[in-house]
């Protein structure tokens, strides 16, 4: 009946709504000093939900970190995406793991102003970025491999257009307003429970490199298959906050121009 077939497709919008609610840790994209360094480490309540948080990198401030305690075994989801804007096409993300009993993942090769932050009696797991974005080969969480497409521009209404070199991994948040690249996906068996550190940053030859460029991403991170929950406050922004749609740089004529009043 037409009744059934608007409940199922009620149903299916509901859950493709719920696919990618990450708690956000902040009201907008941060950038600056706060939650640059080890120090100043965004403190994260609950680390057995999904959360993200938007960054501007700068040249000063690249990189983003966020603090948590860890449950006992435990295992980490770590994401990355960017906004679909031209001039980011080549920005990648890269994530370290700072905690006890860590090691693996080149940690060898991360940023010396990562090494230097590594507190005594904690390791490093490095998370390289991806260089090859043509496929979503690189996805491991579930509800990533469920809910991410390799696509063309035309999946990426909201963005300004631009005619991209190849298809990207790509997931476009349609109750936001937003259309990103996923360019990182990891999960991370922690070694020990207690204090763990996640830093984030946009390597500048894409893999594990220092930063070299400005660049703007989301950090995405917490249990594996992505679970919602939404208590607790939101974190202080920085002095330097962009909102929701400068951060995204959103064409506002997307959707068919009811802007054009």
């Amino acid at each position: 009946s037409p009744m059934q077939m608007l409940l199922a497709k009620a149903l299916l919008l509901y859950s493709s709504c719920l696919v990618r609610a990450h708690f956000q840790l902040a009201s907008g994209a941060t950038a600056g000093p706060r939650y640059a360094d080890m120090q100043s480490a965004l403190d994260v309540l609950d680390i057995t939900r999904s959360q993200s948080a938007d960054r501007v990198a700068l040249c000063d401030h690249p990189f983003f970190w966020v603090k948590f305690m860890a449950p006992p075994n435990y295992k980490l989801m770590v994401g990355g995406v960017v906004p679909v804007i031209e001039r980011f096409w080549d920005t990648r993300v890269a994530a370290a793991v700072i905690g006890p009993g860590l090691t693996g993942g080149e940690a060898a090769k991360l940023p010396q102003a990562i090494q230097d932050q590594v507190p005594t009696g904690m390791g490093a797991y490095a998370i390289p970025g991806h260089p090859d974005q043509s496929t979503c080969h690189f996805l491991e969480d579930r509800v990533s491999l469920f809910s991410y497409k390799s696509v063309g521009a035309e999946a990426a209404p909201f963005a300004t257009h631009f005619d991209w070199p190849t298809k990207r991994c790509h997931y476009h948040e349609e109750w936001a307003g937003s259309d990103m690249w996923v360019v990182q996906d990891k999960h991370v068996e922690l070694a020990a429970p207690g204090l763990h550190y996640i830093v984030f940053w946009p390597p500048g030859d894409q893999v594990l490199g220092p930063p070299t460029a400005t660049a703007k991403f989301g950090a995405v991170f917490g249990d594996v298959g992505q679970s919602e929950a939404f208590h607790g406050a939101m974190a202080p922004i920085s002095d330097c906050v962009q909102t929701h749609n400068q951060f995204n740089e959103n064409d506002c004529h997307a959707g068919g121009g009811e802007a054009d009043a």
